[in-house]
């Protein structure tokens, strides 16, 4: 069973209060994750309580008052509300694109790459399959830059 919490978070970028879903507990049935590193149900079905996003700056995180290098001009920006000029059928998979450009200004591939697949993944939920290539090649992308990074052993 997944279990989520109500919790009030200040925002790293614009200092606002603002009540959150947090995600507590979950677990996940069946087989291992998908190829694409998707898991298994109940997990897979937590996707909206995995980023939290600030109602008065658009800012989005993990966890709200994650540290970040964005600012409230930054947010303003059209690449950033814009979604660079994407139009996506799922606004799950448009946070997490949002999520994907804050981690990209944070340089912070990891994270980036994260942030794009699960966007990917929430294009799949919405049938979405365009954005949800296109998401992918992003992400590609993205793990290579954290590959290139790596010290060899």
């Amino acid at each position: 069973m997944s279990l989520p919490m109500h919790t009030t978070k200040k925002c790293a970028v614009c200092g606002m209060e603002s009540e959150q879903i947090v995600l507590t507990s979950t677990n996940t049935f069946g087989g291992g994750p998908d190829l694409d590193l998707r898991p298994a149900e109940m997990m897979r079905s937590t996707m909206c309580w995995w980023i939290q996003e600030c109602p008065h700056c658009g800012y989005i995180s993990g966890s709200l008052d994650d540290e970040t290098s964005v600012t409230n001009e930054w947010l303003k920006e059209d690449e950033y509300t814009q979604c660079s000029g994407l139009s996506f059928l799922s606004k799950l998979a448009e946070k997490f694109y949002k999520y994907y450009l804050i981690n990209k200004a944070d340089e912070n591939p990891e994270d980036a790459f994260y942030a794009i697949l699960h966007a990917a993944w929430a294009c799949d939920d919405e049938r979405d399959a365009e954005n949800a290539l296109l998401c992918r090649r992003l992400a590609i992308k993205e793990i290579d830059a954290v590959i290139r990074n790596q010290p060899y052993n």
